[in-house]
């Protein structure tokens, strides 16, 4: 084989493997966007998706399980509320008093009608805002 054919073949193959690996890892965890509504009225098309949530946290249902590092509490899109669980740390701000905005990424679990989080972030809460004149 000539120098060139070489060249252009380990190219070839590097560009073929970085192409694999950006689209098995994007496909797994990007996940799409669906609403509290669309997973509690049509929660069995979603089961098996991998998904992104938002909703404003209900303080007075944060229940965090220091034993088994576990918090579970219900967010709501105004119209339908969902559970959550999330094995992990209380992220920052989910109990502030006026309810946090939360963002979840993770499965629905139809069946039990709960929202398994990997992950979840809360936006900053309004106090931190600049206050109108």
């Amino acid at each position: 084989m000539s120098k060139k054919l070489k060249m252009y073949l380990g190219v070839l193959v590097i560009v073929a493997a970085m192409a694999y690996l950006m689209i098995t890892s994007f496909g797994s965890s990007a996940g799409f966007q669906v609403s509290i509504s669309d997973l509690v009225e049509k929660g069995d098309l979603f089961e098996k998706d991998y998904l992104l949530v938002e909703g404003k946290v209900l303080p007075e249902t944060v229940v965090w399980d220091s034993t088994n590092i576990k918090v579970e509490f219900v967010v709501t899109d105004g119209v339908h509320q969902m559970a959550v669980l999330y094995n992990d740390a209380v992220p920052d701000n989910l109990d502030h008093k006026d309810g946090a905005e939360a963002i979840l990424r993770g499965k629905y679990d139809n069946s039990g009608g709960i929202f398994r989080a990997d992950s979840v972030e809360t936006r900053c809460p309004s106090k931190y805002e600049a206050a109108e004149e």
